[in-house]
């Protein structure tokens, strides 16, 4: 910081000549500074912070066995692929990969867990950002008891669509 008051004292901007102007600049080099230093970290942590609330939130600590199998990883049983049939996801996903892709691919995620969580959380941010997912709310609505494991359910499916484009991530 001293540094830079001493090159705004060279151009005659001194704290006692211009006290505000100086402070402002102070105020706008130290946002921008945090910003850039401690921006990435935390946006890591905002983004696993997110997954983590948005799946606890959605599924309360339970997780509906007949439509995912619960053993590493999660599959995806019978009921829960007629399921993702019955609303249309399959086709939802193919006509907008990149919506849920790119979502994904901007967390940069290194393993398949990671995926997984992404994969879960492009699902959810769609719900709220994008009306290709209308007829799933509906769908939802109308079958409160399997609303609470969908999220998971269809992030399983991205999970395995991304996985099968992106061969890379072994582990």
């Amino acid at each position: 910081m001293e540094g830079i008051l001493s090159t705004l004292v060279s151009f005659g901007i001194t704290p006692a000549n211009y006290p505000f102007a100086v402070l402002a600049f102070l105020i706008v080099f130290g946002v921008v500074y945090l910003r850039y230093s401690l921006g990435k970290p935390i946006g890591i942590m905002k983004d696993n912070l997110l997954v983590l609330i948005t799946h606890l939130a959605s599924s309360k600590g339970k997780l509906d066995t007949s439509l995912i199998k619960a053993m590493s990883p999660f599959q995806i049983q019978p009921e829960g692929r007629r399921i993702l049939q019955e609303v249309g996801f399959p086709a939802i996903l193919e006509n907008n990969k990149d919506k849920f892709f790119s979502i994904i691919s901007s967390k940069r995620p290194e393993t398949k867990l990671e995926v997984e969580n992404y994969a879960i959380y492009s699902f959810l941010e769609n719900m709220v950002t994008d009306g290709i997912l209308n007829r799933i709310k509906v769908y939802l609505y109308e079958h409160p008891d399997v609303r609470e494991t969908f999220p998971t359910l269809a992030g399983v499916y991205i999970r395995d669509k991304y996985l099968e484009e992106h061969p890379g991530i072994k582990s």
